[in-house]
């Protein structure tokens, strides 16, 4: 019980508190749960508690091409900490995008897309476990949670470490939103879409932080106004994304974690969205392109390039060769203009673009062969928006990899960077973002 002398200290420190007198003056106001949220998070974390906790948070994208994962891809140097010093990284959130080939009959048909999804985990996870018992990592990794859209998959790894000390109580949440094509019924809100496109959307809680993880692939295309569709598949991501507790589910994660370790996580105690997530990070294919002309951009690219390198990029040894086109990135023009995810930042891009290669090399498609064979090609940037859609969205499925590569080849996709990580909220501080030339297993580099 508190003393005379308690309630008059209580008092003078409420009316100390740095933000007392705009609560008192929102209060007046009848302010929303925003208002009075946002004032709190003004201050720094060491108003509210003595005790703070860092922890190392490291989120991966990668578009696989729809090609598994074999023995000899090293993804070591891509999940790997390599920010210059030994600190251990305490969560993994690895997205991916075309996990699956993006083929007609994988999106319509109920396919077992999931097992190529656990063949990446398996492999995500002997990696870090690998290197964790080598550097003495106590405890080691363990996936919390997971989700699939078709293609898009999320996947969280932590240090059992982190659920051992009771850092980590709250069951986390996953759940997904479909964008791309609509299949023709329902209306409004409730419009059913293919899923080709779309986001995987986690929620974890460490200690009283809650993070959101946003895993997308938006829209393709390579003319300016597709990036006023890719602005729309983020926003509908983000509002329709609602993570929602439910009483009786429980996944096959949780019920193989518990039943190996003893631990019983705590249940959610309301629905939340991604906005109100102390921070969220929002990464993936977003597929924003160059706001100039492609055959200029393939013409730079094809000029700084060496031709008769394939695993070690002339292009990308001298930042001079493609910084000038960061002018053109959509991404950065659309936010700077506010035309999506508004609050949301991004590290200084200091690689090249992540997008578009051949397959197998370090070497941008379209400024090979195919660029000179002009007479013979019939792509451009005046395809109609089904074409272009349809092309980008969707695999042929050819089987012959040298008649697959040569129309790519035609195809002449502008370089871009289509692979990024974005973030928001105060209590991040970004450590590092760079790109992965050293994979060679897809079109697009991974990043991180």
């Amino acid at each position: 019980n508190r003393t005379t002398e308690d309630n008059k200290a209580a008092s003078a420190s409420a009316i100390n508190h740095p933000i007392s007198e705009d609560v008192a003056f929102a209060r007046m106001n009848k302010p929303n749960d925003f208002r009075l949220r946002n004032l709190f998070f003004q201050q720094d974390v060491s108003v509210y508690s003595s005790v703070t906790e860092t922890a190392r948070i490291r989120a991966n994208t990668f578009n696989a091409n729809g090609k598994k994962p074999n023995e000899k891809l090293d993804i070591r140097d891509w999940l790997m900490n390599d920010d210059g010093d030994d600190a251990v990284v305490d969560v993994y959130a690895v997205g991916f995008q075309e996990i699956v080939p993006l083929q007609v009959q994988k999106v319509l048909k109920v396919q077992d897309v999931e097992r190529d999804a656990r063949m990446w985990d398996e492999k995500i996870l002997r990696c870090l476990n690998s290197v964790s018992a080598r550097n003495g990592v106590g405890g080691g990794y363990v996936k919390i949670t997971s989700v699939q859209l078709v293609g898009v998959y999320l996947t969280i790894f932590v240090r059992e470490e982190l659920i051992r000390k009771g850092s980590i109580r709250e069951r986390p949440i996953a759940t997904k939103v479909a964008t791309g094509f609509s299949l023709g019924f329902g209306t409004g809100s409730m419009n059913v879409k293919l899923g080709n496109k779309g986001g995987c959307c986690a929620l974890i809680k460490i200690r009283d932080t809650t993070i959101a993880f946003v895993c997308a692939h938006l829209a393709a295309g390579s003319k300016e106004e597709d990036a006023k569709r890719r602005n729309a598949d983020a926003a509908e991501i983000l509002q329709k994304c609602v993570f929602a507790p439910d009483e009786d589910e429980q996944g096959e994660d949780e019920r193989d974690f518990r039943s190996s370790n003893s631990i019983r996580w705590e249940k959610p105690s309301r629905a939340r969205t991604v906005h109100d997530a102390t921070v969220s990070i929002f990464f993936g294919d977003l597929n924003y392109r160059l706001n100039a002309p492609k055959d200029d951009v393939l013409e730079h690219v094809r000029l700084k390039s060496n031709e008769a390198e394939l695993n070690a990029s002339s292009f990308r040894a001298s930042a001079s060769n493609y910084i000038p086109l960061l002018k053109h990135d959509q991404l950065l023009n659309e936010m700077q203009s506010g035309n999506v995810l508004p609050g949301y930042r991004e590290g200084s891009i200091e690689f090249p673009m992540t997008y578009k290669f051949k397959p197998g090399t370090s070497r941008y498609s379209g400024i090979g062969r195919a660029a000179t064979s002009s007479s013979k090609d019939n792509i451009n940037n005046n395809e109609s928006d089904y074409e272009n859609d349809f092309n980008d969205d969707f695999d042929d499925g050819e089987s012959n990899s040298i008649k697959a590569d040569d129309k790519e080849e035609k195809k002449k996709r502008a370089p871009a960077w289509c692979d990024r990580v974005l973030w928001k909220g105060d209590d991040l501080q970004l450590l590092g973002y760079r790109d992965h030339d050293e994979i060679y297993h897809s079109d697009h580099k991974p990043v991180s």
